[in-house]
């Protein structure tokens, strides 16, 4: 999303949160809503490609690092950055630190709901939905 002028109606905002935690997946992306962004689910980084693959109207992607599947949230973003090189991308873990994954947007875990959705925010340079 490149926003040219701050007055400018930027919603729907589509965000894909991927982590194999459902608690904190449907969390997340639950807050998310209540801030009014457009918010789809992904297990795993292989479920998270294949949905990039066939949804080009993807905002932002917020991913956990360490997942099972074939790739962790690390080789996601390369494959992401492959498809749509200007693609927004917040990651998250609890193992890693922000210093590991220098030049990306991170939250490490655990996070409280309140700071992610800042970090999404501030990642768009949106304010949440109500406070336009």
């Amino acid at each position: 999303m490149v926003r040219l002028d701050p007055e400018e109606d930027v919603w729907p905002i589509f965000i894909l949160v991927v982590e194999d935690e459902p608690l904190v997946r449907i969390l997340l992306a639950d807050h998310l809503r209540e801030a009014g962004f457009t918010v789809a689910e992904a297990v795993n980084a292989d479920e998270a490609l294949q949905y990039c693959r066939t949804h080009q109207n993807l905002d932002l992607v917020f991913t956990d690092v360490q997942m099972p599947g074939s790739m962790d949230g690390i080789a996601l973003v390369a494959q992401l950055r492959e498809l749509n090189p200007f693609l927004p991308i917040i990651l998250t873990s609890g193992a890693l630190t922000e210093d590991e994954v220098a030049g990306i947007p991170f939250i490490r875990k655990p996070y409280d709901l309140a700071s992610a959705q800042r970090l999404v925010c501030s990642t768009l340079m949106v304010k949440p939905r109500g406070e336009q």
